[in-house]
Formats: structure tokens, C-alpha cells, sequence
């Protein structure tokens, strides 16, 4: 006698760990024999990962939990992400609510109730991106006044290097042709793998991505959220080497702010070990105290006409 396998709906708000961290449990719960709602279906079980960076968020959040328990008469609603962490006895209050998970490190104790029993090494595909993005770290150290993340993400924790290649080579296999490195603050990453090592052992973003740029596989790109700081002056120009194109505008900014121009041009090209590509707003900038040649114009997505490109090989 066969069995209907039991359903799952998950719904998620929020940045771009938020939905690999989703994306992570859906395969965990495939993997326990569950399969995801059809439109119109009623799912056993549902799970929200909540936001709380603003005030909508968390309105947003407590929305989603009172639509899918009128919608999911009797469902389990397991609550998890930032507004769950923040203010756990309101979410606990809503109707529906079965669970609140405060610590998605605590996420394995939190669904073996409901059968989850063995879980996936990482994700093997991204639902509704033609992008994946792999969550490299959690956590960030700057405590700034206007943000609430330090609080409800206060640890940093670092996927140990041999993991995440793992995970992407996986991606890669299964027609993946552009990861997206991810984190709560990525120049944070490896500072706690490193703590304590003399420095040519360090395992920090700009080693993580020459690693990948190793092992990848064409036409793979890979790509990071640029954040500010000298932390990622290396990762700028080793991911725009590894990518073998300009990704966004986003990028080209990036290289012009946080590369000192002609003082920081030749640490770059020395950090990535390879050319990098400059839009020609920053060549300008380097009033040719750089050699660099002209690719001509390159089209960036996102972009509706074509940018000119400028490559900077290693000396």
C-alpha cells in the first residue's frame, strides 16, 4: 500500500541568506519524504522565514503567518528567521503558530518533532532563481546604531572552505551556471576559521574565491555582494577574473571606491594573481598611470546599452 507523502509550504521574506537558508530546508524536508504544496493545496506544514530589518518587515511577517493558517486550516507553522529571534513571544501569540525556532543553528532540533530526521550537506539546486546564492557566513561584528541584524545574528560563523566547494561544484553539476557568494556581512568571512593562525594560514573570501576560481568548472561565474572595506579589496578583482566578465555597475563602483586607483591597482593585480576588468570611468581616473587595454564595449546585464571595458593585467 502506497502512501500520499505528506505536503510542506515555505515562505520567505527578507535578503539573500534568508532564501538559501530556505532553500536548504525544503531539501531537507524533500529528503524526509515531504513534497512541496501545489497552488490551491492545503500543506501539513508549513514554514516562515521571517525579516525583521524594518518595521514592515515584521508586519510583512506577522501577514504571511495569519494568511497561511486561514489558508492551511489545522497546519503545522513552524517561524523562524529574524523577527522570530527579535520578539519570539509575539510570533508565538499569532494564530497557527506551532514552533518558533530562535537559532537556525537550532534548526535540526527543531524539526526532528515533525519528522525531519536527516538533513542535506548543503543545497543541490535553487527553486525560482536561475542564480543560486550560497551562504558563505552568518553573523556580523559592527554593532551600528541604525541596524537590528547584530542583535538577532550576533555570532560569526564561518562554512569551513571545503564545504562550500563542495556545495558549488554540486550546483555547477546539476546546470548551475552562476553562484552567488552570500553572508550577513561577507568581509567577515574566515575571521573566526583564522583566529589564533599565523597569517599564510588564513582562510579569508579573497583565499575562498581563488579556491573556487580553481576548482570551478566553465562556464560557472561566480559572484559576491560587495560590501565597503579593505577587506574585500582582494575579492573585488579576483571574483570580476574569475567571472571573465563584469557582473553590474555595482562592481565597476565598487573597484573605483574601494581600490585606492593607482596606489591599490598594483595590490590588486597582485592579490588576484591575473588581469581585472575596469569600467572606463575608473581608467579615467587613473589618468594612464596604469597600463591597461581597451576591451571595447561589453554588455552588462542589467544594463541597457553596452559598457566600455578596460583590462589591467599583472605585473
Amino acid at each position: 500500500m502506497s502512501f500520499a507523502a505528506p505536503t510542506c509550504r515555505l515562505v520567505t521574506l527578507g535578503c539573500k541568506v534568508n532564501q538559501y537558508e530556505s532553500q536548504y530546508v525544503k531539501e531537507a524536508l524533500e529528503l524526509n519524504g515531504y513534497r512541496e504544496a501545489g497552488a490551491g493545496e492545503r500543506a501539513v506544514l508549513c514554514v516562515v522565514n521571517t525579516c525583521t530589518v524594518t518595521m514592515e518587515g515584521d508586519a510583512k511577517s506577522r501577514q504571511l503567518i495569519r494568511r497561511l493558517h486561514q489558508a492551511n486550516p489545522g497546519a503545522v507553522i513552524i517561524v523562524m528567521g529574524c523577527y522570530a529571534t527579535r520578539d519570539p513571544d509575539a510570533v508565538g501569540q499569532l494564530p497557527g503558530v506551532t514552533r518558533v525556532i530562535t537559532d537556525k543553528n537550532r534548526l535540526i532540533d527543531g524539526l526532528r518533532d515533525f519528522g525531519v530526521e536527516h538533513w542535506p550537506r548543503g543545497i543541490s539546486r535553487f527553486d525560482g532563481h536561475q542564480r543560486a546564492f550560497v551562504k558563505v557566513q552568518d553573523g556580523c561584528l559592527l554593532n551600528c546604531t541604525f541596524c537590528i541584524i547584530p542583535k538577532v545574528r550576533p555570532l560569526v560563523r564561518s562554512r569551513p572552505a571545503d564545504e562550500i566547494a563542495d556545495e558549488v561544484a554540486g550546483l555547477a553539476a546539476n546546470g548551475c551556471q552562476e553562484i552567488v557568494l552570500t553572508g550577513i556581512h561577507l568581509g567577515h568571512y574566515g575571521i573566526d576559521l583564522s583566529r589564533g593562525k599565523a597569517k599564510p594560514e588564513w582562510c579569508r573570501l579573497w583565499h575562498l574565491i581563488e579556491r573556487l576560481g580553481r576548482e570551478g568548472q566553465e562556464p560557472l561565474t561566480i559572484g559576491i555582494g560587495i560590501h565597503t572595506g579593505s577587506a574585500l579589496v582582494g575579492c573585488v578583482g579576483a571574483t570580476l577574473r574569475l567571472a571573465n566578465r563584469v557582473s553590474s555597475r555595482r562592481e565597476f563602483t565598487a573597484i573605483g571606491e574601494t581600490v585606492n586607483l593607482t596606489q591599490r591597482i598594483e595590490q590588486l593585480t597582485k592579490t588576484c594573481g591575473g588581469p581585472i576588468l575596469i569600467s572606463a570611468q575608473t581608467h579615467a581616473r587613473l589618468r594612464r598611470t596604469v597600463p591597461a587595454t581597451s576591451l571595447g564595449p561589453q554588455s552588462v546585464p542589467g544594463c541597457a546599452e553596452p559598457l566600455v571595458v578596460f583590462r589591467i593585467d599583472a605585473r
